[in-house]
C-alpha cells in the first residue's frame, strides 16, 4: 500500500495531524483515484479538511472531491430514508427484518453520512421471526416475486427492485460457507441470534422510525465472514475494512462480547483469516491492540492487504478476474476455480469445498428454475 494513502486514512480517522510531505498535484490525483477505488472518498475527504492548507489538494481536485462527498451524503439521506420505509413494508407484511451491513453499519461511524452506501441488505425472517420455521425460503421468495416479477433467486438471498432507485437483497441467512460442516455450525449460531437482533432496533439518522440491526458481538463474527465471502467470490474493498474498523471500536462491544465473538470465529473456522484481518486493521487503521479478533499474523495480513489493493471495492479494479461483469456461466465458474485455486495454501478447507459447492448451487439453481 502506498504510504501517503495510508497518511491519509490515519489523518481521516483522527489518527495523526498531516501527511509526511505535501502532496505534488500528480500525488493527488493518485490518492483520489485509489480512494474512489476502495469507496472511501467521502471518509477521506474528512481527513483533507483536518490537513494544513498547504498539504491539501490542488483547487480542481478539490472540488471534484468535495462535489462526490456531498452526493455521498445525499444518497445516505436517502438510503436511510428507504431502508425504513422497505423495513417497515416488510415488518407489516409479517416477516422479522434484520439490517445487514448497508445504512445499519453505517450507524456506527462518527460521521455515518461519509460511507459509499450501497442496496439494502437485510435478513428476512417469516412469521415475524419469533422462531424459525421451515419454509421461510418460499415465503421470501414468494413474497419477493409478487413485489418485482423479475426477482432473482440465489441459494442465500433474493434480489428485488421496489423502484428504480431501490434494490433490495433479501437474506434467507446472513452468510454462508462452502464447508458444510462450518455451514451446519453457522446456521446454529446465527438462529440461536435471531430474537436479540430482533430486540436491537436502530434509529437511522435523520428518520422519525427504527429498523433491527445486528448487536456489535454478532457484527464481529458476521462481518469478518462477510469479507471472508468476498475474498473468495468477488474481491476485498478497504470499506469492508472500515465497517470492521468501526464495529470493533463499537462501546457496545463489551470485553465479555468480544471474548465470545472470538470463541465463535474459533469454533468456524476463522481463526488464521482473523488473524490476516487483525494485522491489515492494525497497520491501516491503527485499530486498538484490545479490540483485534485475534493476534495479528504478518505473513497472512500481507497476503490479504495485497489482495485488498490489487482487487479493489467488490473486485471491480482486479485485472485477474476477466469474468467481473462478462462473459457466460463457464466463465465465472472457471475464472472463481482459478481464484480459489490462488487461496488453497492460506485456507484450504474453504478453497477444497468451493469447486463441489458451485457445481451443486448451479445444479441446484437449473433444477428449480433460478438459473
Amino acid at each position: 500500500m502506498d504510504r501517503l494513502f495510508r497518511e491519509l486514512i490515519h489523518v481521516a480517522l483522527g489518527r495523526r495531524e498531516d501527511l509526511g510531505h505535501a502532496p505534488s498535484a500528480d500525488e493527488w490525483a493518485a490518492l483520489y483515484r485509489e480512494a474512489v477505488r476502495q469507496t472511501m472518498a467521502a471518509v477521506l475527504f474528512a481527513g483533507i479538511s483536518r490537513l494544513p492548507a498547504e498539504q491539501r489538494p490542488p483547487r480542481t481536485l478539490l472540488l471534484q472531491w468535495f462535489a462526490l462527498t456531498e452526493r455521498t451524503r445525499e444518497m445516505n439521506r436517502r438510503m436511510n430514508s428507504e431502508t425504513v420505509r422497505v423495513c417497515g413494508e416488510l415488518e407489516r407484511a409479517g416477516f422479522g427484518v434484520v439490517v445487514l451491513k448497508g445504512q445499519g453499519v453505517a450507524a456506527g461511524y462518527p460521521d455515518p453520512s461519509l460511507r459509499q452506501p450501497g442496496d439494502i441488505d437485510a435478513w428476512v425472517v417469516r412469521d415475524g421471526g419469533k422462531e424459525f420455521p421451515r419454509g421461510n425460503f418460499r415465503a421470501v421468495t414468494g413474497h419477493a416475486r409478487r413485489l418485482d416479477p423479475q426477482a432473482s433467486v440465489q441459494l442465500l438471498h433474493t434480489d428485488f427492485r421496489l423502484s428504480a432507485l431501490t434494490e433490495v437483497e433479501a437474506h434467507f441467512w446472513p452468510s454462508y460457507f462452502f464447508s458444510p460442516l462450518r455451514q451446519y455450525r453457522l446456521r446454529r449460531w446465527a438462529t440461536r441470534r435471531l430474537p436479540s437482533l430482533l430486540a436491537h432496533r436502530t434509529r437511522l439518522p435523520g428518520t422519525d422510525g427504527d429498523v433491527c440491526t445486528p448487536t456489535a458481538e454478532f457484527n464481529t463474527v458476521f462481518l469478518l465472514l462477510h469479507i471472508y465471502r468476498h475474498l473468495f467470490h468477488e474481491g476485498i474493498g478497504l470499506r469492508q475494512l472500515l465497517d470492521y474498523h468501526y464495529c470493533l471500536s463499537s462501546p457496545e462491544l463489551t470485553p465479555e462480547g468480544r471474548e465470545a465473538a472470538r470463541r465463535t470465529l474459533r469454533r468456524l473456522g476463522l481463526s488464521r483469516f482473523a488473524r490476516a484481518v487483525s494485522y491489515v486493521l492494525a497497520t491501516v487503521f491503527l485499530t486498538d491492540a484490545d479490540r483485534l479478533p485475534a493476534p495479528p499474523d504478518a505473513r497472512e495480513g500481507r497476503f490479504l492487504l495485497r489482495e485488498i489493493m490489487m482487487a479493489g471495492n467488490f473486485g471491480h479494479h482486479d485485472r485477474r478476474q476477466g469474468h467481473s461483469k462478462g462473459g457466460g456461466p463457464a466463465n465465472r465458474y472457471l475464472s472463481h476455480l482459478r481464484g480459489n485455486l490462488r487461496l488453497l495454501r492460506h485456507y484450504p478447507e474453504e478453497a477444497i469445498c468451493a469447486p463441489f459447492f458451485r457445481t451443486w448451487h448451479y445444479l441446484w439453481r437449473k433444477w428449480n428454475g433460478f438459473a
